[in-house]
């Protein structure tokens, strides 16, 4: 048996909608230029990051005024952004975690959301709550420092797995991530990683740290 680690956005949900209502909402909110759909999606798929989306839109440079943008859009999206409906399955994602189940594996969740509640409604909604064994996220370090880096969250949420399953499983564990900052952190911890290509090109370099897989199904290739 093995234990088998997931990341949730990106990786088993697809965050298309859900990004591009984020930007609409601090557009809307702050009084920024509109952009239509196709536009986000197309800056977002060339890799365009947040913060430069945002001064492509801003009249006049203006750090305080991009650092909110900035804040707000994650703490709306940390709420649910604009709601369940917007989350969307990955291709085959129900299917791949079913198969896991029936083989026998541990299935977990690692998040950096910090709230556990809205990632249970996201896996009831989807319909895959029942294959999920355990969910760990930001809630689970609480004593965390705020600024503490994506990487060291995700180092410690995989330890905290990696103990609860360690007398359960046989085999070495596999993380499956989207992220550069999913993919060094299993490597730090000697945890096989496999990375999936997200919807966006924010990590060019995920491929040269890691196995990369195009769809989630070719994950039951590594079990």
């Amino acid at each position: 048996m093995r234990l088998v680690i997931f990341d949730l956005d990106d990786t088993l949900i697809d965050n298309t909608l859900l990004d591009i209502d984020s930007f609409m909402h601090i557009l809307n909110l702050f009084s920024l230029p509109r952009i239509n759909d196709k536009t986000i999606i197309r800056w977002r798929r060339n890799g365009m990051i947040a913060k430069n989306i945002f001064l492509r839109l801003m009249k006049k440079k203006d750090r305080k005024l991009l650092e909110t943008c900035l804040k707000t859009r994650l703490q709306y999206l940390a709420r649910g952004g604009g709601g369940l409906g917007l989350v969307k399955e990955k291709k085959d994602a129900r299917k791949v975690l079913c198969e896991i189940k029936q083989d026998g594996h541990f299935i977990v969740i690692v998040s950096s959301r910090k709230d556990r509640s809205i990632i249970k409604k996201i896996l009831e909604k989807l319909g895959v709550k029942r294959y999920v064994d355990s969910i760990y996220c930001a809630e689970n370090c609480m004593d965390l420092k705020e600024r503490q880096s994506t990487i060291g969250l995700k180092v410690r949420l995989y330890r905290l797995a990696l103990s609860d399953y360690k007398s359960l499983v046989t085999e070495k564990p596999i993380a499956v991530g989207n992220l550069k900052s999913d993919i060094v952190a299993a490597k730090k911890l000697k945890i096989t990683a496999l990375a999936i290509r997200g919807s966006y090109r924010f990590d060019s370099g995920i491929s040269k740290e890691a196995k990369v897989i195009e769809k989630l199904d070719q994950i039951l290739e590594f079990l």
